[in-house]
């Protein structure tokens, strides 16, 4: 794992997105304290909503430890669109 203050990544986005696409777990520091990570997403299209995608990375990111299911996730996305239209 790499960490990277926002100053190096502000500098170096598209080599930390390479390197997140090629498989490098890449991790964010703000001040010292990891706050977000890098990662590939499955391409548009590829028969899943954008919200289906996000349930799954919550579920594949121990959404389940606070008993809510991918599904439950999505759901929960798509009623938050909603209201915002």
């Amino acid at each position: 794992m790499k960490v990277y203050n926002m100053l190096q990544a502000k500098s170096n986005l598209s080599r930390l997105v390479a390197q997140a696409l090629a498989g490098e777990e890449v991790v964010l520091a703000n001040r010292g304290e990891p706050v977000a990570r890098i990662v590939p997403i499955s391409p548009r299209g590829g028969g899943e909503s954008q919200g289906q995608r996000l349930a799954r990375f919550f579920e594949l990111h121990s959404a389940s430890r606070h008993g809510r299911s991918s599904d439950a996730v999505a759901r929960q996305i798509k009623e938050n669109r909603e209201a915002w239209d």
